[in-house]
């Protein structure tokens, strides 16, 4: 049998890759063709000169999931991930610039998500530049390649931050826990949530909790201060601790809450907000209907298995809790800084005032 080598450098110049194949002269070979890799770039495991089995066909189907293929406002603290149809724990993230920079980060499955492959940038990305991401994956055979380029959020601020108030958006944010809720949110709750910032003090920064209607304040409604959160150039964090809040008349704790987000350079609005935490479904059910018809905590929980979330135990050992773990949060600054608000239907500006003297709701701060 005499050994015929072809070269497929033309065909196979992007893999780096070369190969022979021992044939027999115009004659059927018993033994079948064998693989011989001279030289493969893409593959720490694979030995110059080693011989092994072409692999099995590439089963998996892959979709960029964020930032989305040409996404013009990507923020500039997320991750970059791309989901599979099944496990792969080879696949890996490139992410280049498009001043042909790589970016240093760690790539790993999500642990809630296996079939999520995340790209963990070490810096934050930079404000206003392209980038470009190559995902591989099927043993490092397959790749699907996207571009985006991040948003103006990370840029420092233009703006004075105080007496701003932004309309938080829960409902087109990406809920992780529980998975997928974002949907029901205008379903199942109709005030709106304000948040306004009062006041700047060294690197703290306080603000109040307002219910809002067609995106205006309801001054029928008692506003809550917040707990001060830490600001570090345009980005807001406020560290996971417990906070009581009054909220459309109703008293609502959050367990172990965290907050964080970026405030835009010109205070147009906040992005890449994310919120996790633990929340009394027996304090939160007052706030919610369905179809104007008032809910339960126990009814809540049936709701949530149908998002393949369970209710877990509370301090008080009763399972009406919910944990909630939110990422993308985006906010739009609205034209008027929120107004302090002492005293459920009491204040001059509520047109559905029952208290004797109105003045009485007014309150500072």
């Amino acid at each position: 049998m005499t050994m015929v080598r072809l070269d497929l450098a033309a065909v196979l110049l992007a893999s780096g890759c070369a190969f022979t194949w021992p044939l027999d002269d115009q004659k059927a070979s018993d033994s079948g063709a064998r693989i011989v890799v001279l030289g493969d770039t893409d593959s720490a495991e694979r030995t110059p000169g080693t011989t092994y089995e072409p692999p099995e066909p590439c089963h998996l189907v892959a979709a960029a999931s964020l930032p989305a293929p040409d996404e013009p406002n990507a923020y500039y603290r997320d991750p970059i991930r791309f989901r599979l149809s099944d496990i792969d724990t080879r696949a890996n993230i490139r992410v280049v610039s498009s001043e042909g920079i790589g970016v240093d980060g760690t790539t790993a499955p999500r642990i809630d998500d296996p079939t999520v492959i995340e790209f963990q940038p070490d810096a934050p990305l930079e404000p206003g530049t392209q980038y470009h991401v190559q995902a591989r994956y099927c043993n490092l055979t397959e790749s699907l390649s996207w571009s985006f380029t991040v948003g103006p959020a990370g840029q420092p601020l233009t703006c004075d931050l105080p007496h701003t108030t932004f309309q938080i958006d829960l409902a087109t944010a990406r809920w992780f826990t529980p998975e997928g809720l974002g949907g029901a949110i205008p379903l199942l709750v109709e005030s709106d949530l304000l948040v306004g910032i009062t006041e700047e003090d060294g690197d703290l920064v306080s603000a109040r909790v307002a219910a809002g209607a067609a995106g205006s304040q309801d001054f029928c409604h008692p506003t809550s201060n917040l707990p001060p959160a830490e600001r570090s150039g345009p980005d807001l964090f406020r560290p996971a601790t417990s906070a009581t809040l009054l909220y459309a008349d109703h008293v609502v704790t959050l367990h172990d809450w965290r907050v964080e987000a970026t405030v835009l350079p010109d205070c147009s609005g906040v992005a890449g907000g994310r919120t996790r935490g633990r929340v009394d479904l027996r304090e939160l059910a007052p706030l919610v209907s369905f179809e104007d018809t008032p809910v339960t905590a126990a009814g809540l929980c049936a709701f949530l298995e149908t998002y393949s979330t369970t209710c877990e135990p509370c301090d008080d050992g009763e399972a009406f809790c919910m944990a909630f773990d939110v990422e993308g949060v985006s906010g739009t600054a609205l034209d008027a800084p929120l107004t302090c608000v002492g005293a459920a239907s009491c204040h001059p500006e509520c047109a559905a005032s029952t208290c004797d003297d109105p003045t009485a709701g007014i309150c500072e701060g």
